[in-house]
């Protein structure tokens, strides 16, 4: 398993903020879906007959991409990671404003200086802008890595539970469906696990709690795509953090 659009006088704001962080855009024109990435599939061919009664089969199928995202574990994912994407790039148009308003004094300036000092003045203003794209890029990685560990953690939850599927079907292996090329629905499993998932899991917060209080740590994620640490720490245009 693997894993909007602001009104259009922001869009220019939003361009200049991935030319000035080098950052894709999240919003805007030519914006990058925040949605979670989306897996290959083999092309399938399913016979339309769905029985009313689940049926005993040594082979099962599921789609486990469809488990994680239609489970209620999945949906709170995918929805926190959105919500982090969408508050990284209001913090990076912030900063790239910050940084254009620099840019635009120190050119203002040019006149007054000596070609050596306005040289050294703007390679300073290059490196820090340098440095804030690899901070930018570093929050959106970690948004990113939360999302593969609440992946993580779903499957070690969901094991138990497709597990007690494949024993009362009497099937002795459960298959990825998106690697098949025919199946039957009959000895489809995806809906059956969602359910049952959903049942034992919910959103996935207490399992999460659980875990963390089973191991003796707090690794700070209560949810595991929280956005990305608060604006009023971020690197400032005229300073050199």
């Amino acid at each position: 398993m693997r894993m909007m659009t602001k009104r259009q006088r922001q869009i220019g704001r939003a361009t200049l903020a991935a030319v000035l962080l080098g950052l894709p855009l999240t919003t805007g024109a030519g914006a990058q879906d925040t949605s979670l990435p989306q897996s290959s599939a083999t092309p399938q061919v399913q016979s339309q007959a769905t029985p009313t009664a689940p049926i005993q089969s040594p082979v099962l199928s599921i789609d486990s991409e469809q488990f994680f995202r239609g489970s209620a574990f999945g949906l709170r994912v995918i929805a926190e990671y959105q919500d982090a994407l969408r508050a990284l790039d209001v913090e990076n148009t912030r900063i790239a404003d910050e940084l254009r308003a620099e840019e635009q004094a120190l050119t203002a300036q040019r006149a007054q200086l000596d070609s050596a000092t306005f040289a050294k003045m703007a390679d300073a203003f290059h490196e820090r802008v340098q440095g804030i794209r690899r901070e930018q890029t570093a929050k959106q990685q970690v948004i990113e890595s939360r999302v593969e560990l609440a992946e993580r953690r779903f499957l070690t939850a969901a094991f138990p539970v497709v597990e007690a599927l494949m024993t009362e079907r009497g099937a002795a292996i459960i298959v990825e469906k998106r690697n098949v090329y025919a199946t039957n629905l009959s000895i489809e499993i995806t809906d059956d696990a969602i359910a049952r998932i959903n049942a034992e899991l919910g959103d996935g917060l207490a399992f999460i709690a659980g875990q963390s209080g089973q191991t003796g740590t707090d690794d700070g994620t209560s949810t595991e795509t929280d956005a990305a640490p608060a604006t009023e720490n971020a690197p400032q245009a005229g300073n050199d953090n």
